[in-house]
């Protein structure tokens, strides 16, 4: 079986539905980026994807990118958009072997031959060849050369200090529980459980326009930030209400190197926190809101809380901002976490899929 020889630099998130492409952006393949704040530069493909000069000696390798006056500014939160890809492949050589460089100190990396199969790196990742960025001879011959990958399981994970992240505002446990019918605070005994990203307000799994995951929570659920900020309160217009008063929308707005995206949560009642609050992650700020104001009839009976999880950027004609899923900005274990979710959905006989998130952006 034909096998292929792969640089490894760092894997970043598991294939999702559809990438962020640059032109989303107002940016090409091939263009050259910095975030504010930020020294790393790097250059992405039209696949949505973007590879890391890990020092300038390596940048200053490739002068036909127009040097470092070339390198256009964008936000950290669209830097953090395109996927950072660790496969580098010496195409000047002529070789087809594929590579994966291992960071190994301050602007120093090792790199690896991935000797797997074709096969075996798309049973592993489906977008692994969009993945792969051409090096030259120069920056080939600058890195020194470890022990071969015999599995896409030895490519190491790869994250950046000030890359937007959260973490799960509530638990998913291990194992469901039949008798509560939940799996941890996320409860089975209402009507979806998770609709996800882009997918469909009246029959959930199908494409649709709804820009955040709706959550149907175990009723007395302490929501808690998923990342620390700011807090801003404001009651539902046109406010819905129920035996247990109206419920609110919460913003929090991050704050240190990442700024320019918030969190949010629509629908919550009993507050634990107001606007001007700080928040560290992990504090509690709300209970979801009962289903009874939410919903009349039946739906409305259902034993169980309902929030909407959303992340926004700026941006949008709207001015509420642009949508995008959350799951690209969880860690791996917490990605996880939602996937098994998905598959106990699909296990009680909801409607469910593969992926959280029909589309990167709304």
């Amino acid at each position: 079986m034909k096998k292929l020889v792969i640089i490894l630099i760092f894997i970043l998130l598991p294939a999702s539905a559809s990438a962020l492409t640059p032109d989303q952006f107002n940016l090409t393949e091939g263009d050259v980026i910095s975030a504010s704040g930020d020294p790393d530069i790097y250059i992405v493909n039209e696949h949505g994807y973007k590879r890391l000069f890990l020092n300038p000696e390596i940048f200053n390798f490739y002068g036909h990118l127009g040097g470092f006056e070339n390198v256009r500014e964008i936000r950290p939160f669209e830097r953090d958009s395109f996927q950072t890809t660790t496969y580098f492949q010496n195409c000047e050589s002529g070789i087809p072997a594929i590579y994966a460089v291992e960071v190994t100190g301050e602007d120093i990396a090792t790199l690896h031959w991935l000797d797997v199969s074709g096969e075996e790196a798309l049973a592993a990742d489906p977008n692994f060849f969009k993945k792969v960025f051409c090096i030259n001879n120069n920056e080939f011959k600058w890195y020194s050369l470890g022990i071969k990958y015999t599995s896409m399981d030895q490519v190491p994970n790869y994250t950046r200090e000030g890359a937007a992240s959260l973490q799960i505002p509530f638990e998913i446990g291990d194992m469901y529980d039949a008798s509560n019918k939940s799996l941890g605070e996320l409860s089975y005994a209402g009507s979806y459980v998770i609709i996800p990203f882009g997918g469909h307000h009246f029959d959930y799994w199908t494409p649709g326009t709804v820009s955040s995951w709706h959550i149907e929570l175990v009723p007395g659920t302490i929501l808690r930030a998923p990342v620390a900020g700011v807090v801003k309160v404001g009651l539902n217009d046109p406010p819905e209400e129920g035996p247990e008063g109206q419920d609110y929308e919460m913003h929090i707005g991050p704050t240190g190197d990442v700024t320019d995206y918030w969190v949010e949560f629509d629908h919550v009642v009993d507050l634990r926190v107001q606007t001007g609050d700080y928040v560290e992650v992990g504090d509690p700020l709300a209970r979801a809101a009962p289903a009874s104001i939410r919903h009349g009839g039946s739906q409305g009976e259902n034993p169980v809380e309902e929030v909407e999880w959303a992340v926004k950027i700026p941006g949008n004609a709207y001015e509420g901002g642009a949508a995008v899923c959350p799951l690209r900005y969880l860690s791996e274990a917490d990605k996880q976490k939602i996937y098994k979710a998905l598959d106990v959905m699909a296990e009680q006989g909801f409607n469910s899929g593969d992926d959280p998130c029909f589309v990167e952006e709304l």
